[in-house]
């Protein structure tokens, strides 16, 4: 949590520097190069094509519930943090103060979770999982150079705990995973800009956190 808000407001800090750097206008019929106008940001946001396809890539961590159960049906509750990369695509469409888009990925990683001191020893620390995660987003448009939004999230995710030393098996999260998270882009040219997002998990009730870039076609 506190790291995730760190580089929050890190991210924040930087990218008011690079609201500070006036955006360059389109030379062209009506139009004087220099900064654009704080009402035209639309036509330009147009014209220099950031409504393109993005390529996203970025990492993600969040922490699931962790069942342990015996053979005989004794049950244990733990944790299990999740970690992972995913590749993806985005659209995003911007209007003069706000936007919206739509993003898919695919994602792929690792799950770590157990406990060695309970009454059912069972702990992993490499189970493979992957994941296809769908995230429409709605946003502020802060600066030409930034936004802040709110993502709707919906993963897939499916993982195979191996059966423990003792016989104990064990299930994290559910396969369905779905959370509301606070979004942050900062645009560091026309063809790169970050993103990260951070917020709770439905059901499980934990931090989510995402890093990554986009790459804009």
């Amino acid at each position: 949590m506190r790291k995730a808000v760190s580089v929050f407001l890190l991210s924040f800090i930087v990218s008011q520097c690079f609201a500070q750097i006036p955006v360059p206008a389109v030379v062209g019929p009506g139009r004087v190069k220099g900064s654009v106008k704080p009402d035209d940001q639309r036509a330009y946001l147009s014209e220099q094509g950031v409504e393109r396809y993005l390529l996203t890539l970025d990492y993600n961590t969040w922490f699931e519930k962790l069942t342990i159960t015996s053979t005989s049906g004794t049950e244990q509750d733990s944790q299990a943090l999740c970690y992972g990369f995913g590749l993806g695509v985005e659209k995003n469409w911007y209007q003069p103060k706000w936007g919206w888009g739509l993003g898919a990925a695919i994602l792929s990683g690792s799950i770590v979770g157990g406990d060695k001191s309970g009454s059912l020893s069972y702990f992993q620390a490499r189970v493979p999982w992957w994941a296809v995660r769908v995230a429409p987003r709605l946003f502020y448009r802060w600066t030409p150079r930034t936004d802040f939004g709110l993502d709707l999230a919906a993963f897939y995710k499916k993982s195979s705990w191996p059966d423990g030393s003792s016989n104990a098996v064990a299930k994290s999260g559910s396969d369905l995973i779905t959370g509301i998270f606070a979004d942050m882009r900062v645009r560091f040219n026309l063809k790169l800009e970050m993103i990260q997002s951070f917020g709770m998990v439905y059901k499980d009730e934990s931090i989510y956190w995402r890093l990554g870039l986009a790459y804009r076609l």
